[in-house]
C-alpha cells in the first residue's frame, strides 16, 4: 500500500527588502514548492488588471465563503482606519477590485484567504511574509494540525539600512514603496519572532543576504538541533537565534 504524499508548507519570511524572492528562486529549483502566494504580486495584478482569478491558485471559492472570510479578517478594520477600505467583490470565482488601484490590505486579505483554503484542501503551497506580528505564528500550528510539514526560510541582512536602500532601488525601477520607518520597525519585530517561528516549524533555514548572494548560515533540524553552515555568523543570527537557545 502506497503511503500518502507529505503535505508541505514553505514559508519565506524576513524583513522588507531582505531578498526573500532570491532565496525562493534557489529553493524552487531544488524542491516542489506547490502553489505560491505573494501578497506583493497579488496587489500588482489587482492594480494592473483590476481582477484576480482564484483558479490560478487551483481554488474554487464560493461567494458565501468569500464573504465569510471578509467579515472575519482583521485587515478590514485596519484598512478602514487607514482610510482605504477593502474594495473587493466576488464574481464567478474571480475577485474584482472596484477601486482604481488596489492596496496592501486587500492583497494581505486575499493572501490570508488563499493560505487557509489551501491548508483546508491539504495542498502543498508556499508563501512570502514579513512575519512582523506574533499572529503570523498561528499558521504553523494550523499547518501542524492539518498534518503538514512546515519549512521556514528566514532571510535577513546585517542592518535595516541595507533593506531601505534596496527598496529605494526597487522603487526607482517601478517597484512598490514601503515607508522607511516601517521597514526599520518591521526589521526588529520580524527578528523577535524568528526563534519561536523556528521552534514551531518542522525545519528552519536562516539566510544572510547582506551581500550579492544569500548565504545559508544555520538550520534547525526536526529534532530541534542547530547546525551551522558558515563560520562567519552575522550579529542578527547570534542575537536573535543562537542566544535564544544557548
Amino acid at each position: 500500500m502506497r503511503s500518502k504524499p507529505v503535505k508541505r508548507m514553505r514559508v519565506f519570511a524576513g524583513p522588507n527588502g531582505s531578498g526573500k524572492s532570491a532565496v525562493y528562486d534557489l529553493i524552487c529549483r531544488e524542491y516542489r514548492i506547490g502553489r505560491y502566494i505573494n501578497a506583493d504580486e497579488i496587489e500588482q495584478v489587482l492594480s494592473e488588471k483590476g481582477f484576480l482569478h482564484l483558479e490560478d491558485f487551483g481554488l474554487q471559492i464560493s461567494r458565501s465563503n468569500f464573504e465569510k472570510y471578509l467579515s472575519q479578517t482583521p485587515f478590514a478594520s485596519k484598512s478602514m482606519e487607514s482610510g482605504l477600505g477593502i474594495n473587493l467583490r466576488w464574481s464567478e470565482n474571480v475577485l474584482v477590485c472596484s477601486a482604481s488601484k488596489s492596496n496592501s490590505y486587500e492583497a494581505a486579505f486575499i493572501a490570508e484567504m488563499l493560505r487557509l483554503e489551501l491548508l483546508g484542501q491539504g495542498v502543498t503551497f508556499s508563501f512570502e511574509t514579513v512575519m512582523s506580528h506574533p499572529a503570523k505564528l498561528d499558521i504553523f500550528q494550523r499547518a501542524y494540525d492539518e498534518g503538514y510539514r512546515s519549512y521556514l526560510y528566514f532571510v535577513c541582512t546585517q542592518d535595516p539600512s541595507i533593506n531601505i536602500e534596496r527598496i529605494r532601488n526597487r522603487v526607482s525601477k517601478g517597484g512598490h514603496p514601503v515607508p522607511e520607518d516601517k521597514v526599520e520597525s518591521r526589521y526588529f519585530r520580524s527578528l523577535e519572532i524568528l526563534a519561536p517561528a523556528a521552534m514551531a516549524a518542522y525545519r528552519s533555514y536562516l539566510f544572510d543576504n547582506s551581500g550579492e548572494e544569500a548565504r545559508l548560515i544555520a538550520e534547525m533540524t526536526p529534532e530541534k538541533k542547530i547546525v551551522l553552515h558558515d563560520e562567519l555568523i552575522p550579529n542578527w543570527v547570534g542575537s536573535y537565534f543562537l542566544e535564544k537557545f544557548a
